[in-house]
C-alpha cells in the first residue's frame, strides 16, 4: 500500500507502521489519548503479532519475528520512550474522521475511519449499546485488550463490495429485515509517532506474559507491527455471501435492539489463506473507553 497523502501533514518521527486486522474492536480513549483494541479470544480465531524491521528506503532488514499472544494475556501495551501526541491536534479522534461521512457517497476519503462499522452508531440498526459485558459474565469469551499509545490509525482501504446486515436469528442474508449496509473497511493501518529517536516499549499483564523488545528506532529505520486475530476455520456461505464474524461482538457488548449478522461477498485474502474473507474486519465502538471488558464490575 502506498503512503496515504494525508500523512504528509502529520507531524512526528515514524517509529512503526501498524496493521490491525481480524476480529477486533477499536475504541479511541480521547481522555488518555490512545487507542484501545479488544481482541475477542477463542471464537475460531487466533491472535498473533509479527514484527519486522525496515530501513529508511522501506526495505526489510532481517526476518519477520512472530509472537503468538496466548489467551492468558489479559492486556498488553505498546508505547514509545519519546512518543508524540502532536498528531492529535490535527486528528483529535485518533485518526481521520469526516464529520459528514456517509458510506454511500462516492467521494469519501478512502482512509477515513468511518468505514469501520461503529457499534455505538446508527448503521447496525440494533438499538443502543447499553453496556459492556465484564469478565466473568455468563458464557462471555475472554478478551485481550491492547493499549496502543502515540498512535494514529486509518483505514487501509475500503472493501470493493457492499456488505449486508440481517437479523441474527434468521441466519440468512436475504431474510426479512435484512438490508445492504454499503462498503466497509478492510484492515486498519496506523503509525507510532515520536518526537525523537528512542525505543518501542512493550508491556503486558500478567507481567512477562508477552516478551518483546524494547526495539530501538531512529530516522534510519522503523518497524512494521501486525496484530491480527485471524480466522482458523471457514465460515458459512449462503446465497453468494459468506457469514461474517460481526455477531461475535455481541458476546462482549449489550444492545437493546435486534442483534445482526454481517454477510459479505467472498474474496480470497492474502492474510486468511484457508478461508474466504471479506467478513472478518475490525469494528469501532465510539465509547469513552472499553477498559470494562477486562475490569470486573
Amino acid at each position: 500500500m502506498s503512503s496515504p497523502a494525508f500523512l504528509s501533514t502529520v507531524p512526528g518521527l515514524r517509529a512503526a507502521m501498524l496493521t490491525i486486522d481480524g476480529l477486533a474492536l477499536c475504541c479511541f480513549n480521547s481522555g488518555a489519548k490512545y487507542w484501545e483494541v479488544a481482541y475477542i479470544r477463542g471464537q475460531r480465531h487466533a491472535l498473533n503479532m509479527t514484527i519486522q524491521e525496515f530501513d529508511a528506503d522501506d526495505q526489510p532488514v532481517g526476518d519477520i519475528s512472530e509472537f503468538p499472544v496466548d489467551e492468558g494475556v489479559l492486556s498488553f501495551g505498546i508505547r514509545l520512550s519519546h512518543g508524540s501526541e502532536a498528531h492529535f491536534q490535527i486528528h483529535p479522534r485518533g485518526g481521520p474522521f469526516a464529520g459528514d461521512f456517509n458510506r454511500h457517497r462516492g467521494d469519501n476519503d478512502p482512509n477515513d475511519l468511518g468505514w469501520m462499522i461503529d457499534l455505538a452508531g446508527p448503521d447496525p440498526r440494533h438499538g443502543s449499546v447499553t453496556g459492556l459485558k465484564p469478565p466473568g459474565s455468563s458464557n462471555r469469551p475472554s478478551v485481550t485488550l491492547a493499549r496502543i499509545r502515540h498512535s494514529l490509525l486509518f483505514t487501509s482501504e475500503p472493501d470493493d463490495n457492499a456488505v449486508r446486515l440481517s437479523p441474527k436469528s434468521a441466519d440468512d442474508p436475504s431474510a426479512p429485515g435484512s438490508f445492504e449496509l454499503g462498503r466497509t473497511n478492510k484492515e486498519i493501518s496506523g503509525l507510532l509517532l515520536a518526537t525523537d529517536p528512542g525505543e518501542i516499549i512493550f508491556e503486558s499483564d500478567p507481567a512477562g506474559s508477552l516478551s518483546i523488545g524494547p526495539l530501538p528506532y531512529d530516522e534510519t529505520h522503523y518497524y512494521k507491527i501486525e496484530i491480527i486475530n485471524m480466522d482458523e476455520e471457514p465460515n458459512e456461505i449462503k446465497n453468494g455471501y459468506v457469514k461474517g464474524d460481526f455477531d461475535n461482538f455481541y458476546e462482549v457488548i449489550n444492545v437493546d435492539g435486534e442483534q445482526k449478522d454481517l454477510w459479505a461477498i467472498p474474496r480470497l485474502s492474502p492474510r486468511f489463506f484457508s478461508t474466504p474473507d471479506g467478513d472478518c474486519n475490525p469494528g469501532l465502538l465510539s465509547l469513552p473507553t472499553i477498559e470494562g471488558l477486562i475490569t470486573p464490575s
